[in-house]
């Protein structure tokens, strides 16, 4: 999506928002866009059994929209806090947010380096794909570049400083599991597979 798009988009929703300023103190950017972007991105356009329902199977492509997706859902959040705040908050005194997703994972064996490299790869996948960018204003995790390549779409300098300026986030940890190494994940397409406790 155009970042001409993302920012029309993001004004559009404020703008609908301003008749709730007095009654509401903390807009969480979702409905579709930003509530759980984990979820939108690999349930709707990877397994495509959310909204909407894109996969490869359905006339998608599983191995680059959900990053290409992902991507946008956070220039998105990015484009309606800096929005907000240079524009509502001073006179609404409101503030704005993000709810993240995510599950814990523990090393499968805790004995075992291979187990807790693909722990903390699963981790960096799921939370870090979103809260890297989103809390700490820098590029998704090197693990998630190296292994995807060019299908993760990286940030320009442009879109880096913007999101180092608009920090607005609440993380929701909702369950937790096991990580394995499992060499073969890759090469059988699993490598994101939601709620896979393999994983390489």
């Amino acid at each position: 999506m155009a970042r001409s798009s993302i920012r029309r988009n993001s004004r559009l929703i404020l703008n609908a928002l301003q008749g709730f300023a007095s009654p509401v103190s903390v807009i969480v950017s979702r409905n579709g866009l930003h509530f759980e972007p984990y979820i939108i991105s690999i349930f709707g356009n990877h397994s495509g059994v959310l909204a909407p329902g894109r996969s490869t199977p359905t006339g998608g492509d599983s191995r680059t929209e959900r990053w290409q997706v992902g991507h946008t859902i956070i220039l998105s959040h990015a484009a309606v806090v800096q929005i907000y705040t240079t524009e509502f908050q001073q006179s609404q005194t409101g503030e704005i947010s993000i709810v993240l997703n995510g599950q814990f994972y523990e090393p499968w064996d805790l004995n075992s380096d291979m187990h807790i490299e693909a722990a903390q790869r699963r981790l960096e996948f799921y939370i870090g794909w979103f809260g890297d960018p989103i809390f700490l204003g820098q590029d998704c995790p090197e693990s998630m570049k190296s292994r995807l390549g060019d299908r993760l779409p990286r940030f320009t300098t442009e879109e880096l400083e913007l999101l180092c300026k608009n920090w607005a986030g609440i993380w929701n940890a909702l369950a937790s599991g096991c990580a394995c190494w499992f060499p073969q994940a890759v090469e059988l397409g699993l490598e994101t597979l939601p709620r896979a406790y393999r994983y390489n």
